[in-house]
């Protein structure tokens, strides 16, 4: 009522449903029961742009350890990565100064909300095949 142009849903999912919230929708999910949830971000080349400039602000440690890995295993997307920093200005984290923040005071304290560290290790071709079906293989060259 104090809202009257906010709009929301309410469902109740049963097993073997599945709902989908799109993108930046704000949820909350209230479990009536002891329940298991799968869920799934999606990035895609329809979506990159917006999900790295996003990644690289709101998750520093996340976006520093894709970018690496976007390098070995999809070198597109990686140019597209730096085109897109170079375009905004935007310096990842490795790049700045010893305790230079970001400039956008809405970007989160890294330190606290990301708990991967920056000297986890890449992904390995092996470990990425071993996850594919039998018969799929990475467009590696």
């Amino acid at each position: 009522e104090a809202y009257p142009d906010v709009r929301s849903y309410e469902g109740l999912q049963h097993p073997g449903d599945i709902i989908f919230v799109p993108g930046d929708w704000w949820h909350g999910v209230l479990n009536l029961e002891d329940c298991v949830a799968v869920t799934q971000n999606y990035c895609g080349p329809d979506n990159f742009d917006s999900v790295w400039c996003r990644a690289r602000k709101d998750r520093e440690k996340v976006a520093f350890l894709w970018w690496r890995n976007m390098r070995k295993f999809a070198p597109r997307l990686y140019e597209r990565a730096l085109e897109l920093n170079s375009r905004d200005g935007f310096r990842m984290r490795h790049m700045r100064g010893a305790g230079e923040k970001l400039d956008d005071s809405s970007s989160s304290d890294s330190s606290s909300s990301d708990s991967t560290s920056d000297d986890a290790e890449d992904l390995t071709v092996d470990g990425l095949q071993a996850i594919l079906d039998p018969g799929v293989k990475l467009g590696l060259t």
